[in-house]
């Protein structure tokens, strides 16, 4: 059973709302105004990774301890230990991703194991280095591979599992022509300003502005461009990455990229659009 769109908790104090819930990928919405976190873990057969949205949170990555507040994104690959803590009870709220999935939003809702989630607690030290962890500003950091005034590309990161993109695009900018994918889904979620996406056989028109999520399964057509007043910057996820940020590197490296087949691709339906409204 998919979670995709439910919501486990929505009262004052927190809101934990499942924005997609596949096998390659759970994306979850978290807001709190309470102060703790779970204890130290690590993941064996996936990556774990936070965005943070508002407020501030510190992370633990192995033995060091740091706060990242609004703007940050912090990427934790399989085997290092780590832990989050909501330190106040001010707002905070980010985005946290489980690619693959590991069936991590059936934990959540008490129906699997932490174990069968593949959520190991009190893990035996050391782990993996914490190094291999990224915790960095998304506008400001991260590998830049276009910066043209029209546009600004940056991976945050590049896993196997996952490839993070943060992305500014001008008023009229356009995205890639009509596609689909195959072995992976394609993930946007808008930070500031609009976009415009068009998906499935007929192409039908989804405006996404600030706290709008978007996801593409494999085989449904989807393109984009920012027909909004304004700039517009955006969360890119690619899970498993399939080579996208090699793509980004090198426009003539071969990846999981296709043009939309003569059928039409998969029914528009199929596509996720959920939007965030924090409390």
């Amino acid at each position: 059973m998919s979670r995709t769109g439910q919501t486990l908790v929505d009262i004052p104090e927190a809101t934990v709302r499942v924005l997609v819930d596949r096998p390659e990928l759970v994306l979850t919405y978290m807001r709190s105004r309470t102060q703790g976190g779970p204890g130290r873990h690590l993941h064996h057969q996936h990556a774990d990774g936070f965005v943070v949205l508002e407020g501030e949170f510190a992370f633990e990555l192995g033995d060091e301890r740091a706060p990242r507040g609004a703007g940050t994104a912090v990427v934790i690959p399989p085997e290092v230990i780590h832990r989050y803590e909501h330190e106040t009870t001010e707002q905070g709220a980010f985005l946290n991703l489980h690619a693959p999935a590991m069936r991590f939003a059936d934990y959540l809702f008490g129906e699997r194991s932490p174990e069968d989630a593949d959520n190991i607690f009190d893990p035996p030290e050391p782990g993996r280095p914490a190094d291999d962890a990224i915790a960095l500003g998304l506008a400001e950091e991260g590998e830049t591979v276009t910066d043209r005034p029209e546009r600004t590309i940056r991976i945050l990161a590049d896993l196997r599992e996952l490839c993070l993109t943060w992305t500014r695009y001008v008023s009229g900018e356009e995205g890639p022509g009509p596609h689909i994918h195959k072995e992976h889904v394609d993930a946007f979620f808008i930070l500031s300003g609009e976009l415009l996406f068009r998906v499935g056989p007929e192409l039908e028109p989804i405006t996404a502005g600030p706290g709008t999520f978007v996801l593409a399964p494999p085989e449904v057509v989807h393109t984009f461009r920012n027909e909004g007043p304004a700039e517009a910057t955006w969360l890119n996820l690619h899970a498993p990455s399939k080579g996208f940020a090699s793509f980004l590197r090198d426009p003539d490296f071969v990846w999981d990229s296709f043009d939309a087949p003569a059928d039409g691709g998969r029914p528009a339906s199929e596509a996720i659009v959920d939007r965030v409204q924090p409390a």
